[in-house]
């Protein structure tokens, strides 16, 4: 498995548990999730998840980004309910985010900032379409976020 070549060179190279080790997880969980290998995803996220989690608070971008990842992961694997969870907890954090950076930031940093967030809040809005026949509650999330975010740019 050339995937686990590559883990296997960098844990030589890279002190194991290592920032810089989850980084690779991550990358070769992203490669997994590539070729429909989604289990092995899975497990490789959450293995570079619980790395960073020694590193960095919950609300740290990495971490957001490493839930992410695992909750688009879950939903490809059809565990609508943890993905759910999951993607509610980054939304949630990724709003916590933007009101305490939002203040500090001109108008186009904020532009930039809710843009690079985008991909989150639509990933989570298409998983709510997809599974609100199962989670018809699911609607009130995305409403309420819409109505965060909508707003955020006016003057």
């Amino acid at each position: 498995n050339p995937y686990k070549q590559v883990l296997f060179i960098k844990s030589s190279i890279l002190v194991t548990k290592s920032i810089e080790y989850a980084e690779t997880l991550h990358n070769i969980a992203t490669l997994y999730s590539k070729n429909d290998s989604n289990q092995k995803a899975l497990t490789t996220h959450i293995e570079a998840n619980e790395i960073l989690k020694k590193y960095f608070n919950e609300r740290n971008n990495r971490m957001v980004i490493s839930l992410f990842n695992i909750a688009c992961t879950n939903s490809k694997l059809k565990n609508d309910s943890v993905a759910k969870n999951q993607f509610v907890k980054v939304i949630s954090l990724s709003l916590e985010n933007i009101r305490d950076q939002f203040s500090v930031l001109s108008e186009k940093e904020k532009a930039q900032y809710l843009n690079s967030l985008s991909i989150q809040f639509d990933t989570f809005y298409l998983f709510a379409l997809k599974s609100k026949k199962n989670n018809p509650n699911i609607t009130n999330d995305v409403y309420n976020t819409i109505l965060k975010t909508k707003c955020l740019l006016l003057k």
